[in-house]
């Protein structure tokens, strides 16, 4: 990691202050197959992970004061010291190549590098391109509490896949192999014009799951072919919390509406690398 020179010497009297557990839950959210984040504002980030099959986007926490300056972190040791920290509100603020991380009389300091030596940086054509891919009226919400349910269901089986079958009556997830042990939600909010379904990393599924607390989640499905699917986190009132592109697994369309099979499609597969998907036609990058 790289210390930025920028900032060398550098103390910024602007000290934010957020509460640990929104802290926590924040951070969490962005560590998702992304080890490192550059935040900005009211740590804002957009993320990608390095083999390119997750991608994370937060506007940041609505009740904080901005970071003064732009800084690239590990999420990691961040996430696993905070219970160092005594009481329930955390100050952060930035000493010459550290955040801090401040609560009583206990500190974390956190090395920081500069933003361009992120290795999650996201290309801001690659991102229209593919958000283009999830128009904002085809986002659909879902229960909170079916995706606690498949987070417990990875977990049991120790599931390595879930498939997403989707159709005009609805969807139904299942989790593992439905030729051996599986377990099968039905999902009536959550429907599409073409019934086809799609293979999801159950890993992925089960870090954005696992983060939902009291938020509402949402799914926007790229279609058989599309290559990725979108989840995202919103507030009560309705706010996008965070939203995640996934890329689905190889072999994965399906659009007869059946479970799909991991056998090779007549057609070529879709990339299941975000950085190697191309622009739909009628989007300009």
């Amino acid at each position: 990691m790289t210390a930025p020179n920028s900032l060398a010497g550098a103390v910024f009297e602007t000290e934010v202050r957020v509460k640990r557990a929104q802290l926590l839950q924040h951070l969490r959210r962005l560590y998702c197959g992304v080890p490192e984040v550059v935040l900005s504002g009211p740590l804002r980030a957009e993320g990608m992970a390095p083999n390119g099959v997750v991608l994370v986007i937060t506007a940041g926490l609505s009740d904080v004061e901005p970071l003064p300056t732009e800084i690239g972190v590990a999420l990691k040791p961040i996430i696993g010291t905070l219970s160092c920290l005594e009481g329930d509100d955390i100050e952060l603020r930035l000493e010459a190549h550290h955040l801090v991380l401040a609560s009583g009389s206990r500190r974390i300091r956190i090395p920081t590098m500069l933003p361009q030596d992120s290795h999650t940086q996201v290309d801001p054509a690659l991102l229209a391109r593919l958000m283009a891919r999830l128009p904002d009226d085809e986002w659909q919400e879902f229960n909170a509490d079916l995706a606690k349910g498949v987070v417990q269901a990875i977990r049991g089986l120790g599931a390595e896949q879930v498939i997403v079958r989707v159709g005009p009556g609805g969807s139904t997830i299942v989790v593992g192999d439905p030729a051996f042990q599986s377990v099968e939600f039905d999902v009536p909010d959550v429907c599409a014009d073409t019934p086809y379904g799609i293979f999801v990393p159950a890993g992925h599924l089960q870090s954005v799951f696992a983060e939902v607390g009291e938020s509402r989640p949402a799914i926007c499905l790229a279609g058989a072919n599309g290559g990725i699917v979108g989840l995202r986190l919103q507030s009560a009132d309705g706010d996008v919390e965070v939203t995640y592109l996934i890329s689905l697994l190889e072999n994965t369309g399906g659009s007869s509406g059946r479970i799909p099979k991991a056998e090779p499609p007549e057609q070529e597969p879709p990339p299941t690398n975000l950085r190697e998907m191309d622009p739909p036609p009628d989007v300009v990058a």
